[in-house]
């Protein structure tokens, strides 16, 4: 997962495997600062059409700290009732400037 985000922190993207199975690109997402180092980070992902065989819809969540570099990931697919999640370290990978 590749999450982006502009150099004032108000503007955020995504890019994942299902992103890429639906759209090929990176989406914009929206954007929550929770504090000064925490950013939210949602999105969905919706495959009408039954490209692969099924059609989905995946709702995201991610948790930023910008300062420890910690994420933490939420997965909710329609029609379930739980949320998947699973937590980790994050790398910066470039930076503009």
């Amino acid at each position: 997962m590749y999450l982006g985000l502009n150099a004032d922190q108000t503007e955020g993207r995504a890019y994942d495997r299902f992103i890429d199975l639906v759209h090929g690109h990176d989406i914009p997402v929206e954007l929550k600062r929770t504090s000064e180092r925490k950013l939210q980070y949602f999105w969905r992902v919706t495959q009408k059409k039954p490209k692969y065989g099924h059609s989905f819809k995946l709702d995201f969540m991610v948790r930023l700290d910008t300062v420890a570099k910690t994420i933490t990931v939420s997965a909710h697919p329609a029609g379930y009732d739980n949320w998947a999640s699973g937590e980790g370290k994050c790398v910066l990978v470039s930076e503009t400037g």
